[in-house]
């Protein structure tokens, strides 16, 4: 039977030999070399870049960004918001590469449609037709951004531009299509298609996208054309790395 024992040198101070054993093993753990054999591998997300492929980390379960500066394996290309897994070795870490990342696969990052037309109008400023929900586009890394859509006048020969902004209808430009859109016959549907690559820098941004539209040049009514078999809409990917495309243009801050 396990019962309780005096530990030496304190005097009517009793523990269990379970809470003994747990406390010189502890203290061993603590005193023992800083090597790989005595670290386990971690998780953590990718908080900041560095040079030479290195990467700030913040570790699971911690609240605060590493100061330290822990190399990637040559395979690993780092993007800020990667969830990686972190090998020990030596007397550091070394990242090996991610275990899941949301949002960090290339792929469609987000769509959004219309499946009617917009209002016919004279305006000369852009006006919303798609929307896109805002979403959180990573650090370091590239999205393609497109639209296509029909557009058309009352009058021959106008111009309607069209554009993808940041936020709304008076953001930032990502996606600049001023000279299609010239409507050679009046009332009738032209076709528009265009994309552009866009990189996001050292911070992750989070913001709503707009395609808008609006007459550029003539004196007619000008509008987006739509329907359920003919959508118009406004498709963003994530392509990979931002180092990847390079002379992308910069995705506005």
């Amino acid at each position: 039977m396990i019962g309780s024992m005096d530990v030496v040198g304190s005097p009517g101070f009793s523990v269990s030999p379970q809470d003994f054993l747990h406390t010189v093993a502890g203290y061993t753990r603590q005193t023992a070399p800083d090597t790989s054999a005595n670290k386990p591998v971690m998780l953590a997300t990718v908080m900041a870049l560095g040079g030479s492929n290195t990467v700030q980390v913040k570790f699971d379960g911690e609240t605060t960004t590493s100061t330290k500066y822990y190399p990637c394996l040559a395979t690993y290309k780092a993007a800020v918001g990667n969830r990686v897994a972190l090998m020990p070795a030596g007397t550091t870490y070394l990242v090996i590469g991610t275990v899941g990342s949301p949002g960090a696969e290339t792929g469609t990052h987000g769509y959004a449609r219309i499946t009617a037309s917009t209002t016919a109008t004279a305006s000369t400023t852009d006006l919303v037709a798609v929307a896109l929900p805002s979403a959180t586009y990573l650090a370091g890394r590239a999205y393609r951004v497109g639209i296509k859509c029909f557009v058309s006048s009352t009058v021959a020969n106008d111009e309607v531009a069209i554009r993808v902004r940041k936020g709304t209808a008076t953001g930032s430009v990502l996606l600049d299509i001023e000279a299609t859109g010239t409507v050679i016959r009046a009332n009738q549907n032209y076709w528009v298609q265009c994309s552009n690559i866009v990189a996001v820098g050292a911070s992750n941004i989070t913001d709503a996208l707009a395609m808008t539209y609006c007459r550029r040049n003539g004196t007619g009514n000008v509008r987006v054309v739509a329907a359920a078999v003919n959508p118009a809409f406004i498709h963003v990917e994530d392509v990979g790395l931002a180092s990847g495309h390079p002379g992308a243009t910069a995705f506005p801050t």
